[in-house]
């Protein structure tokens, strides 16, 4: 049966236990007696931990996995076997208990317990089709199969990541893996690549994380489960040697089953995964296979399977002996059109062409080039590049060496094409690209186009902003009780508030004019003391970078408080900033003060000596010296 289960079945199961629950007081889960009564249970159900209680055979175990498979007269199941269980025999006829659980794809039983009641017969074997394997309606299951075996191996690995003896078997409609343990002499029976064989055991699955089938697995016990129907060759290099260009041709015999020899000239290596090989007809990739040794310009005999791979001819599982070296041929210089009429798939060939693109990605290099006819690519996996391949530029004219690889659609007819080479080695440069090309002036023009544009809106932002601040300064000044003046470095107005103007008494037109001569007209006959003032100015004049504070005078009894400091753009002396406060009243309310202190002061004195004095004529005498000290009069 399919091992899906939805998720509506799910929902249902479990509304109806909660439902059942609600209802009736909790029952113990039914015990089951049949494989099949497991095998319909969904997830959530085998998770439920359904006991179980079993009468079968063993028909398959290993402590590799592992792996330990029962079947009773209803089906197969997998059980989960730990480390310090018995070991059991295939052949043995249990009676087993556990429980349910589902780690998989498949319900399994968990927490196994059996007792052996003796030997019993293997199951009837079912005759699956390739379909019912790779969909695992029959998992778990005895099985008879017949297949040719394409390729043999031995794990490496130590357990429980390998240690098995695999066969790689091509079963009527498709592949399918099979896995022994080891034999006893822990060598692998490479004779038996390209026989026809029948075998038993039990049909499994290979899947993924995401528990999803990818593809049949058949679990055999021993070699003494295989029975050879048609034996192979004596050797994989005794057959006569077929041309490549025959290779998956019609022939009213049909396709071989048997393994094609071919003798030819390695073109290209593409690291693990296999190369191109290429004889006078042709040439074929070569899947797989001892590819370390292998360098291009080398002759060998390659046995393999003819197979498709990405809509094309190869040879799969192949056998490879290296004859020696020939001096390397130049391969055809061909043209986008030759490209494309497949003429050249699998083939060695030259092409010319105008670099467009450079990609450089962790163990691959792409390349976008360009001939008269149209675009295509170039593709490299090689861990090797050399330092050209980092120099290569747009525009670039270079003759690239590589495979030709041809993309077809369903029916075959190609669609495009893109080129595999090998290393940088296989790129010559032809011409290099002027520095002014079309495409960099076009790049120039507009970064230039976006940079003045990008200029232009600055500038339109600066000014924005400096009418901003200059409004917010302007705001600030205005807003101040001191009258504030700028200068620049000769002197010229800049910028004033009108508390300035109107404390100085000059005229808008004079400040607007910006003369430094004109507004010391207007000022100089309002000076107590012109002179002291002009002084300074000239001091200043000669020691730009000082800073000033001072009281001005005026002729109507005014005072100001000055205070400058020079005024610095970038770190230079660029004019002076000036401020003035109105300190009249504060300074006439002084003088009042220090008047009556004085007056004060004197009525003490001329009370003290009132009384100390016995002579009027002393006493008005110093009362006469306080009245003209207060009031300032010499005698």
């Amino acid at each position: 049966m399919p091992r899906v289960t939805s998720r509506l079945h799910q929902g249902t199961a479990f509304a109806v236990l909660v439902l059942g629950c609600l209802a009736t007081p909790l029952k113990a889960l039914p015990v089951l007696k049949q494989v099949s009564e497991i095998r319909k249970l969904s997830v959530y159900e085998a998770r439920q931990g359904f006991p179980v209680q079993l009468r079968g055979v063993v028909t398959y175990f290993d402590n590799i996995g592992p792996d330990f498979f029962f079947q009773d007269a209803t089906g197969g199941i997998w059980i989960h076997w730990t480390p310090g269980l018995p070991n059991p025999q295939r052949g043995d006829l249990l009676e087993l208990e556990g429980v349910t659980t589902q780690a998989d794809f498949a319900p399994d039983i968990a927490e196994p317990r059996w007792h052996v009641l003796g030997k019993g017969a293997l199951p009837t074997p079912v005759h699956p089709s390739y379909e019912q394997l790779a969909s695992a309606v029959e998992d778990s299951t005895w099985v008879e199969i017949e297949a040719i075996v394409r390729a043999v191996s031995l794990d490496t690995a130590p357990a429980p990541a390998g240690g098995y003896l695999r066969l790689k078997l091509a079963v009527d409609g498709g592949r399918a893996l099979a896995l022994l343990p080891p034999p006893p002499d822990n060598k692998a029976p490479t004779d038996l690549v390209e026989a026809r064989i029948r075998f038993r055991g039990v049909a499994a699955s290979v899947f993924n994380r995401k528990n999803q089938i990818l593809s049949p697995l058949l679990h055999i016990s021993s070699l003494s489960d295989i029975q050879i129907l048609e034996k192979p060759a004596a050797g994989p290099f005794d057959g006569k040697i077929e041309s490549i260009e025959n290779l998956q041709r019609f022939s009213y015999k049909g396709a071989s089953t048997r393994r094609a020899h071919v003798r030819g000239t390695v073109t290209a290596v593409m690291g693990d995964s296999g190369f191109f090989v290429q004889d006078p007809t042709g040439s074929i990739y070569v899947g797989g296979g001892d590819t370390n040794s292998l360098k291009p310009g080398e002759v060998v005999d390659v046995a393999g399977f003819p197979g498709v791979l990405d809509n094309r001819p190869a040879l799969e599982e192949p056998t490879i002996r290296q004859l020696g070296s020939i001096p390397t041929r130049i391969p055809p210089l061909i043209s986008y059109a030759d490209a494309l009429s497949g003429t050249y798939d699998s083939a060695l060939v030259r092409m010319e062409g105008q670099v467009e693109g450079v990609a450089q990605l962790p163990g691959e290099t792409d390349l976008v080039l360009r001939d008269a006819q149209g675009m295509f690519t170039a593709i490299s996996k090689s861990k090797s590049q050399n330092a050209d391949m980092k120099t290569l530029q747009h525009g670039s004219r270079i003759r690239l060496t590589g495979i030709c690889l041809v993309d077809s659609d369903a029916l075959g007819n190609p669609v495009s094409f893109n080129i595999r080479f090998r290393s940088g080695q296989d790129i010559v440069v032809l011409q290099t690209p002027p520095w002014l090309s079309p495409e960099r002036a076009a790049t120039i023009v507009s970064v230039l186009a976006f940079a003045i544009l990008g200029a232009l809106a600055w500038v339109g932002i600066l000014r924005r902003r400096v009418q901003s601040q200059t409004e917010i300064i302007r705001t600030t000044l205005e807003s101040t009780a001191d009258g504030i003046l700028v200068l620049d470095a000769d002197g010229q107005t800049v910028l004033w508030n009108q508390k300035f103007a109107e404390m100085w008494r000059i005229p808008e037109d004079v400040l607007r004019a910006g003369s430094s001569q004109k507004r010391l007209e207007h000022v100089m006959d309002q000076l107590k003391h012109p002179e002291q003032f002009t002084a300074q100015m000239e001091s200043l004049a000669k020691s730009p970078g000082e800073q000033t504070d001072d009281v001005v005078e005026f002729k109507d009894g005014r005072v100001f408080e000055r205070h400058s400091e020079p005024r610095r753009v970038g770190g230079r002396t660029e004019g002076r900033v000036w401020g003035f406060r109105d300190v009249t009243d504060r300074v006439r309310a002084e003088q009042a003060l220090r008047v009556r202190s004085e007056q004060q002061a004197a009525v003490a004195v001329l009370g003290q000596s009132a009384l100390t004095e016995t002579k009027l004529d002393s006493v008005l005498e110093t009362a006469s010296v306080l009245v003209m000290r207060t009031l300032g009069v010499d005698r």
